[in-house]
């Protein structure tokens, strides 16, 4: 009972707090709109620019579209028992490391996403918008671009995955993540902070790895989805195995008439994995493809095509295990701008990435890998030519466990010789410490870095008279130290966490303009820091064995290396859910989510100004009943107060109520 209270004051304080920040907007206005000061510092557009996820209770970072079922199901007794010391729940993980491990033997924080089918309306963004940390950068709704930006950092920051292929924009840099379809995955794991000393120079503020397949053999899943604005989705998935050989299999129809001038699009993908399995040998093959057209702005339309493939081997032979993977992918992006000076470019992008990790492991006690990589880069484009990258990099590291498990440490050092930037290092220390009363302590600290984008080296000089854009092929690649505290407690029924961050960048890429008479010349320069702090309080309880309710709120300060304010970073962010079970196979949910106020920009007779975005509170509603084994049926209403003044981006209209329905069969 004191635990519950404790947790409901966390709650209302948090909202509490949300509300006065909200408070100060009008006076925070006022200052802006009388000369007042803000940093342009990491602002990204391009490729830049959810409802339904839940926290799976006492499971240390794993949550569900779903919430647990009722005491007496066998899995809310696992979790019971976990909760109590007698089973701990320990899910497997290849994201930390790029090796299969068991998540308590990563230090850092996991956040594991896991499907239920009872929702199948919910696309990546609304998922990732229920993480704490998490700003989603919508540049529209629906199939509008999706960015992510983790604590603060530019959404180029983030690495984004499916099957541990990219699916970063080589011209950008950033991850649309509307390109992705959640309708076929067996889970998404997240870490937040910097993963370069891992994963290079494309994640220096956390990577999302999209799994797809299912742990469960279902020969046929069928889903089909309708509702507002002409939106019509299809999908069928096929899980099974047959003669030792595992496969999964989906596709994806997606297209709506929009919900505003020439918002409407179409989507169509699919994805395949394989899996053998030996006495001494491990094998996957997996690929994806996406092909897509969609209303950009009030007259642009994109055409996207895209597909990968890869493929990983794992030798088994006792303590050293040998892992060879690769992958490559190809992208071909045509954007046609429309209106009276209509143009057409097209962007061709291919990359190639050849890997080995020797393994040693010894009883869960040590864990060290040592690694190289290749990674060639290509761009075939109408706007800078062709131009590629090759990079070679080796990769060390290494987990100890102490103190009969209750510590562990990771060290991890990665070094790159790139063909374009001077050889570059990257480092990670990272921990954590079971204390007694079910309280886990983790640290990290790391030095990341991120490479300019081809787009920022390469662009060619625009000249439109008063206005010429440019690239900079002279850009080096940002560096980010990064800090993490995070305390942890679990209990029967309750989780608390609260979680301290910092991110200092330098040589921040950031577009500044010079003059010269009336002629305005904007370039990416390595000219500005970001200082980056904040906290992270996250509650998950069940209140009864039908009811769960999850809260998270974030408050972050982001300014440069002036103090001034960074553009599109809301000072705090709150998320409540409310998930109820009924006795009869229906389950209802509300979610409530509250955005501080942030500053942007905006052309006011051609002269750009910045301004103070409004806050905003949205509201969903959606409910799932199940008919029988095979058939679940659903129904979600977004936006249900129909906020249609709400600005997630600068001058990007957001649709306001809509409703979607979806039913599913499976065999």
């Amino acid at each position: 009972m004191k635990r519950t209270f404790l947790s409901m004051l966390l709650v209302l304080t948090a909202a509490a707090a949300v509300f006065a920040f909200g408070s100060d907007y009008n006076g925070t206005a006022a200052q802006y709109s009388s000369g007042g000061s803000a940093s342009t510092v990491g602002q990204q557009t391009g490729t830049e620019p959810a409802a339904g996820v839940t926290r799976k209770p006492n499971t240390s970072g794993v949550y569900e579209w779903e919430p647990a079922r009722p005491a007496g199901d066998q899995q809310t007794q696992v979790r019971a028992q976990a909760t109590a010391g007698v089973t701990q729940v320990d899910e497997v993980v290849v994201t930390a490391r790029r090796i299969t491990e068991k998540i308590s033997f990563v230090p850092k924080h996991i956040d594991v996403i896991l499907p239920k089918p009872e929702m199948k309306l919910v696309e990546l963004p609304d998922i990732l918008e229920k993480i704490a940390g998490f700003e989603i950068l919508k540049y529209g709704g629906y199939e509008a671009v999706a960015g992510v930006s983790i604590r603060g950092a530019p959404s180029g920051h983030t690495l984004v995955l499916v099957n541990g292929i990219p699916v970063n924009d080589i011209m950008t840099g950033t991850a649309d993540l509307n390109m992705l379809s959640v309708s076929d995955i067996s889970k998404i794991e997240v870490i937040k902070g910097g993963m370069s000393a891992i994963y290079g120079m494309e994640g220096s503020s956390g990577v999302i790895n999209m799994l797809t397949g299912s742990k469960e053999n279902k020969l046929l899943r069928a889903s089909v989805a309708y509702g507002s604005f002409e939106t019509l989705k299809y999908s069928l998935a096929s899980h099974y195995q047959i003669y030792g050989v595992k496969y999964s299999a989906g596709v994806v129809e997606d297209k709506s008439a929009g919900y505003k001038e020439n918002s409407d699009y179409f989507k169509r993908s699919a994805d395949l994995k394989l899996a053998f399995t030996g006495d001494t040998t491990d094998t996957q093959i997996y690929g994806n493809y996406l092909k897509r057209e969609t209303g950009v702005t009030t007259t642009a339309r994109q055409y996207d095509e895209n597909y990968g493939v890869g493929s990983d081997f794992t030798a088994i032979t006792g303590p050293v295990n040998v892992k060879i993977s690769g992958f490559m992918k190809s992208e071909d992006l045509t954007y046609i701008s429309g209106g009276t000076w209509s143009s057409v470019s097209r962007h061709k992008k291919k990359e190639y990435q050849g890997r080995m990790d020797i393994i040693y492991d010894e009883n869960e006690f040590f864990s060290g890998l040592t690694s190289y990589e290749a990674d060639f880069k290509s761009v075939t484009s109408t706007n800078i030519g062709y131009r590629d990258m090759l990079n070679h990099s080796s990769v060390s590291s290494a987990t100890t466990k102490y103190l009969n498990g209750d510590l562990v440490i990771n060290t991890s050092f990665r070094a790159d010789f790139n063909s374009h930037f001077a050889n570059t290092t990257s480092e990670s220390l990272s921990g954590k410490y079971k204390l007694p009363e079910n309280i886990i302590a983790r640290a990290s600290f790391e030095k990341s870095l991120r490479a300019p984008a081809f787009g920022e080296l390469y662009w060619p000089t625009e000249d439109w008279g008063s206005f010429v854009m440019t690239g900079n092929p002279g850009l080096r690649p940002e560096d980010t130290t990064s800090y993490e505290i995070v305390i942890e407690k679990s209990d029967t029924g309750i989780k608390e966490s609260l979680a301290w961050f910092k991110n200092d960048i330098k040589n921040l890429i950031s577009w500044k303009s010079t003059y010269e008479g009336i002629t305005e010349t904007s370039r990416p320069v390595n000219i500005d820091a970001a200082n980056i702090w904040g906290l992270e309080a996250k509650v998950d309880f069940d209140p009864s064995e039908s009811m769960n309710i999850s809260a998270c709120y974030t408050f972050m300060k982001a300014a440069d290396g002036n103090g001034d304010k960074l553009l599109y970073r809301p000072e705090s962010t709150a998320e409540v859910e409310v998930t109820y079970k009924f006795p009869f196979e229906t389950v209802i949910k509300v979610d409530a989510r509250y955005t501080d106020i942030k500053l942007g920009t905006r052309s006011v007779n051609f002269v750009s100004e910045i301004y103070v975005m409004k806050p905003y509170f949205l509201m969903d509603v959606s409910a799932a009943h199940k008919l029988s084994e095979n058939v679940k049926v659903s129904v979600e209403a977004g936006n249900v107060l129909n906020n249609t003044e709400y600005e997630v981006m600068p001058g990007y209209q957001m649709p306001g109520r809509n409703i979607n329905a979806n039913i599913t069969v499976e065999f």
